[in-house]
């Protein structure tokens, strides 16, 4: 698990970086997930958040965030 978490905050911080906002937003989004998963509400809704700031409009998201609040 802790690979697969590596990567994933690989790839948000390598897209952030070539401006690739959508796939920055789903690697945060996913971190969210896993996150959650693992009974971490401050870290998964810290990543909701960052998802949000990339791609405001992506609704499930919006959800997800609203759950962990």
């Amino acid at each position: 698990m802790g690979e697969a978490i590596a990567e994933l905050e690989r790839a948000a911080a390598e897209s952030e970086m070539a401006r690739d906002l959508r796939i920055a937003a789903i690697a945060h989004a996913m971190l969210g997930d896993v996150a959650w998963e693992m009974g971490d509400a401050a870290k998964a809704r810290a990543e909701y958040e960052a998802s949000l700031t990339l791609v405001p409009d992506a609704s499930e998201v919006k959800a997800k965030l609203g759950a962990v609040r």
